[in-house]
């Protein structure tokens, strides 16, 4: 039985984009993007996620390779994203 999740950007166009994310390494990967890419800082990151500022920049830098389930759905409700799990056609 194989699973897939899948993240969208601005849920609330039209222009949603769907990604498949089939590894942990390529959702954290696409987290430390954004952290990277951001002008918010890791303290105003980590209060808005309720993670401790030191857990984003652990992200970040690739220290964190495989952060908890609970970190990347902070995460990704942060920067925007919609995340769902189905199962996929056979």
């Amino acid at each position: 039985m194989s699973r897939t999740l899948t993240i969208r950007k601005d849920i609330s166009t039209a222009l949603a984009v769907e990604m498949p994310l089939h590894s942990i390494y390529q959702t954290t990967n696409l987290l430390a993007d954004h952290i990277n890419h951001r002008s918010e800082y890791y303290k105003e990151i980590a209060a808005d996620t309720n993670l401790h500022p030191m857990t984003i920049s652990k992200i970040a830098s690739g220290i964190t390779r495989e952060p908890r389930m609970s970190t990347v759905f902070k995460l990704l409700d942060h920067f925007g994203y919609e995340f769902t799990m189905r199962r996929r056609q056979k």
